[in-house]
């Protein structure tokens, strides 16, 4: 995982929220435990921008039907039945290739789907549980094995 911090300014603010103390001068900037707050910050973004939706997995359709009624009682019937077809169709195509299927439609329905897919609650079946624990033991990951 990487992250660019390019301009001064960002990383004296993204220091000020984590409230990393340290001057901004090139040696004091890399040390491990900087890096590792930095890259644990950054994924805890992109889990929360996540809709877990995307990454839940059912037994089959009756579960994740279920699964949805069960944990969204405060959600309408058509809101619950939206979010079973979107996610029945993630199962064939992209999310990318759904979007350029719609892409004559309004794009605020589009939005409003996607918003609405970030407020459903299911349990977290989060894919990033193996770069989550590595970096927190502060270890290299390599996900993909390539022979060639």
């Amino acid at each position: 995982m990487e992250v660019r911090l390019n301009k001064r300014q960002k990383m004296k603010q993204l220091f000020k929220l984590l409230g990393v103390k340290s001057n901004l001068t090139f040696k004091k900037l890399f040390k491990p435990a900087i890096s590792k707050k930095i890259l644990l910050h950054y994924l805890d973004e992109l889990e929360n921008k996540r809709p877990v939706l995307l990454d839940y997995k059912a037994q089959n359709d009756n579960a994740l039907l279920a699964a949805l009624m069960f944990h969204n009682p405060e959600c309408s019937t058509k809101l619950i039945l939206q979010m079973f077809g979107l996610k029945k169709m993630l199962e064939t195509v992209t999310i990318r290739e759904l979007r350029a299927i719609f892409s004559n439609y309004n794009k605020r329905s589009w939005y409003r789907l996607i918003t609405d897919a970030r407020k459903i609650k299911l349990p977290s079946q989060s894919p990033f549980g193996a770069i989550r624990k590595n970096l927190i033991n502060f270890k290299p990951l390599q996900l993909f094995y390539d022979k060639h």
